[in-house]
């Protein structure tokens, strides 16, 4: 029987994903708004499947967070890098912008329901990675 884990939304089971193909979904979401703010939006994404055990709607939903993030808070010509690797048997997924990026003092408050930077003028709720 699959192991359920419990999340704010209740109960969920972790299957097999291919997480690949969650990545250039969500990376889709983007493509036309980065092109239309002239954002570089460079893509190292593998062409074979990289199965995991998750979730997808939750996977998919912390891609898409973290990808509009750096959408949304690098300026006009910007930079956004997204790519995918494996690392001794670990899915490894690095999202880089040359936004403005978090004060080092704020890291560990990103995770806090509704915290958002006080400089924060981009219309966000601040919900999205907790």
């Amino acid at each position: 029987m699959p192991r359920q884990k419990k999340s704010l939304k209740g109960e969920y089971e972790k299957t097999p994903v291919d997480l690949t193909s969650l990545m250039h979904e969500s990376a889709n979401k983007i493509i036309l708004d980065s092109e239309e703010r002239k954002v570089a939006f460079k893509r190292e994404l593998p062409n074979h499947p990289i199965m995991v055990q998750g979730n997808s709607n939750d996977l998919i939903r912390v891609m898409d967070n973290l990808l509009v993030n750096a959408l949304r808070y690098v300026g006009a010509e910007g930079h956004i890098g997204f790519e995918s690797r494996l690392e001794d048997s670990a899915a490894i997924i690095t999202i880089t912008d040359d936004g403005e990026g978090i004060k080092t003092e704020d890291i560990e408050r990103i995770w806090e329901f509704g915290w958002q930077a006080k400089n924060a003028k981009h219309g966000a709720s601040g919900f999205g990675l907790a």
